[in-house]
C-alpha cells in the first residue's frame, strides 16, 4: 500500500523505485513457463525496503488478529533472508521495522483523523472491520513496546 508513504512523512536511504505495493502469492498467475505478476492499483514510487516492510505487514496483521503473533519474528526472519538471497542486497533491519511502524501508523492516522482520504478499502469499510483494523493497531502497540 503504497499511498501509506504519501499519509506520513518518511525519509528514504537509498533511491526511489517502481513497487508493487500489494506483492502476494495471490497477485501471481502461472502462464506456461511464466510467472505474471497483475494487481498494480497500489503501485507507485519509493525505497525497495517499503515493499520487503509492506509484504510483512500484512504477515503481522494475520499474525496479531489471529492471537498467531508469537511465530512472526521467526517467519520475518526467514523472509528476509530469503529476500537477500535473490536480490544480493542486505535488508536494513532498523529502516524495515520503521517502515513496519510507518504502515501502522498511516492506518492509525486515517482511522483517526483522515478517513476521507484513506484507500477506498478502508475508507467505505464496514464499522466491525474498522474495529478489527483498531484492534490490529492496539496490539501493534502493545508488542512494539
Amino acid at each position: 500500500m503504497v499511498a501509506a508513504l504519501g499519509a506520513v512523512p518518511f525519509e528514504a536511504a537509498g533511491p526511489l523505485q517502481p513497487l508493487h505495493g500489494d506483492f502476494n502469492a495471490g497477485n501471481l498467475r502461472r502462464d506456461g513457463g511464466a510467472i505474471r505478476i497483475f494487481d498494480f492499483d497500489d503501485c507507485g514510487y519509493g525505497p525497495a525496503v517499503f515493499d520487503v516492510a509492506n509484504a510483512l505487514y500484512m504477515v503481522l496483521f494475520d499474525a496479531l488478529s489471529s492471537g498467531g503473533g508469537a511465530h512472526y519474528r521467526s517467519f520475518e526472519d526467514a523472509f528476509v533472508s530469503g529476500y537477500e538471497a535473490v536480490c544480493g542486497d542486505a535488508v536494513d533491519r532498523n529502516e524495515l521495522d520503521g517502515f513496519l511502524q510507518l504502515r501502522v501508523t498511516a492506518l492509525e492516522v486515517w482511522l483517526d483523523d483522515h478517513l476521507a482520504t484513506a484507500p477506498v478499502g478502508i475508507r467505505s469499510a464496514a464499522p466491525t472491520w474498522h474495529a478489527t483494523l483498531r484492534s490490529f493497531i492496539d496490539r501493534y502497540h502493545a508488542q512494539v513496546v
